[in-house]
């Protein structure tokens, strides 16, 4: 499944969600501006008790706004790395997000692909990501 629009990609993750209950998430992102479609994705991820990971590459602007987004969602975890650039949703289910979205309020006509990973390689794919420092 491919998406022309980050917002048809968060409606897709949001019914995801709803209709199927992933134990966890965890997302990489380079930027960290949540708006209105990411903050549905978000509270949803709250709402539906999604065990959620946020691995926030370091622009050298990221700390306090990491340090904001913990204060307004403390049931996410935030990791703020160095030189990571890599944009994905992964769930517990298997299912892979990934492209050039951003949480941000950028990226509305950007490509998104969604994949369900083999077992291998979501296995490989989510170590990877528990990995990053």
């Amino acid at each position: 499944m491919i998406f022309t629009k980050t917002c048809e990609m968060y409606d897709f993750a949001m019914k995801h969600i709803r209709d199927n209950r992933p134990k966890w998430c965890k997302i990489c992102t380079y930027g960290i501006y949540i708006n209105y479609k990411s903050s549905e994705f978000i509270n949803t991820l709250r709402m539906y008790n999604v065990d959620t990971t946020i691995v926030v590459g370091d622009t050298g602007l990221m700390e306090e706004r990491v340090e904001e987004l913990q204060d307004k969602y403390p049931n996410i975890k935030f990791r703020l790395v160095d030189e990571m650039h890599a944009k994905c949703i992964l769930f517990s289910d298997r299912l892979l997000i990934a492209g050039s979205m951003n949480l941000s309020n950028s990226g509305y006509e950007e490509i998104e692909v969604v994949v369900k990973l083999r077992k291998e390689e979501f296995v490989l794919l989510a170590l990877h990501i528990d990995e990053i420092s």
